[in-house]
């Protein structure tokens, strides 16, 4: 199995379907995201990290350190705004407008 940030596997149940087809488990599943040439970020209901592959941290230069388990995305957005040096205004109104649009 490839070594994904986040381990996505929960005993009868993945938080990427409620139920999986007899041929697929968490394992494959995981392994199908990591594999991925894209990247992929997985946030629950609350906007928090579920799961990253390697792939979305390289794309977003983002380290293992800054995106864990349960960060919120909006941390993310204002981490992604820091970085850049952006001319948007005040990054924390940018930020939350933009979570509010979702």
């Amino acid at each position: 199995m490839n070594d994904p940030l986040l381990n996505i596997e929960a005993p009868g149940r993945s938080p990427i379907m409620p139920s999986l087809p007899g041929e697929f488990s968490a394992d494959h599943v995981t392994d199908l995201l990591c594999g991925a040439e894209a990247g992929l970020a997985l946030f629950d209901r609350d906007l928090q990290l579920v799961f990253a592959n390697g792939q979305y941290l390289e794309l977003c230069g983002y380290s293992r350190h800054e995106v864990e388990p349960g960060v919120k995305l909006a941390d993310l957005a204002r981490l992604s705004l820091e970085r850049v040096g952006t001319d948007v205004g005040d990054i924390d109104t940018t930020v939350n407008r933009g979570i509010e649009r979702l």
